[in-house]
């Protein structure tokens, strides 16, 4: 089934200090009590305009194009420095992934054979001098830690009304909200990859609630579309209601996920819908709620998106080490934990 939207919220958007939850208005109560037993809400049609839109796109194109010089080279900085960037802590780091091979040559001087053997089946090129070459833009499948180089952007991130609808949903003020990872994803068509099922909070070393606990996670996700994002070009789906179940065992298949079998299988009827979003449209989801996107099956149609993630202040400052108890191994890890998938 496809998951049921609402309109983007037309009350004042102010949240100064005399303001409290208690006068929360009715829409944003509609709001809260569809995420809390959902745990999401969609909002379309569009929550920003066309134009908006199409600045974020050109300014997309310039990140994976290597025409944002300032972003180009701290990511060339960070390939130099020989660390594998770990993105659970929330730090900032402005990073790109491609996408698995999928039969172009990058390299004049060696075949498309020489070079699938060479990467194990994916494209990995993050050496310096290539990284972000506009040869290779439609092979990208992340870029991360982008905000701050961007206008567009981060007009949006810190657009007063989507602040205050997440302030609304962590059930804190707008000032304790911090923003600790910015992501776009991007499928191209004829086969960009799948995530499968899982978590947001599986990849966050943030405070984890217990696994017997029915409350919410305080991380809020925020999905918003760059391209029509449709049924065959691999829009979201997720389990209503899934983040009720707590933590769920997480292990290294085809990426960091829910075993095939588990999710599908704790939910019942229509729980799990599909979620498609024309350009500026937008879905909210709580950190726990269980979601993935499928494979782009489409020949022509590519799917952009881009992703944040706020927690608040609180709860950033309470980092766990992953391993200990409440760390994010301990709650999702099915290998640490002694299980298998």
């Amino acid at each position: 089934s496809i998951a049921q939207s609402f309109p983007k919220p037309t009350t004042p958007l102010t949240n100064d200090d005399n303001d409290d939850h208690d006068d929360t208005t009715n829409n944003d109560l509609i709001l809260q009590e569809f995420y809390g037993k959902n745990g999401f809400v969609v909002i379309q049609p569009a929550a920003f305009t066309p134009d908006q839109m199409q600045r974020v796109e050109d300014e997309l194109e310039d990140l994976i194009c290597g025409r944002n010089p300032s972003f180009l080279e701290d990511v060339r900085n960070v390939i130099r420095s020989g660390n594998t960037p770990d993105f659970t802590s929330g730090k900032k780091i402005p990073w790109v992934q491609y996408e698995q091979f999928v039969g172009a040559c990058i390299d004049d001087n060696r075949n498309d054979k020489e070079m699938k053997e060479s990467t194990g089946g994916k494209l990995r090129v993050l050496d310096e001098t290539t990284v972000l070459s506009p040869s290779i833009s439609h092979h990208v499948r992340k870029l991360m830690g982008f905000i701050g180089y961007t206008n567009a952007i981060d007009e949006i991130v810190n657009d007063p009304w989507l602040l205050r609808l997440v302030s609304s949903l962590l059930k804190c003020n707008v000032e304790d909200l911090v923003l600790f990872q910015d992501m776009a994803m991007l499928k191209p068509p004829g086969g960009g990859r799948e995530k499968p099922w899982h978590q947001d909070k599986a990849y966050f070393n943030t405070t984890t609630t217990s696994s017997s606990s029915l409350e919410s996670s305080k991380v809020v996700g925020c999905w918003l579309a760059v391209d029509s994002s449709t049924l065959d070009n691999g829009c979201l789906r997720m389990m209503r209601g899934g983040h009720k179940h707590g933590p769920m065992m997480h292990f290294s298949v085809r990426d960091y996920q829910i075993c095939d079998s588990e999710a599908p299988s704790i939910a019942k009827g229509d729980d799990i819908v599909a979620v498609p979003l024309e350009p500026g449209g937008l879905v909210l989801f709580d950190g726990m709620l269980p979601h993935g996107t499928p494979t782009n099956r489409s020949q022509s149609r590519r799917r952009r998106a881009l992703q944040f993630h706020w927690t608040t202040r609180t709860e950033q400052e309470e980092d766990v080490d992953e391993n200990d108890n409440g760390g994010r191994l301990a709650m999702f890890g099915g290998t640490f934990n002694g299980l298998s998938c």
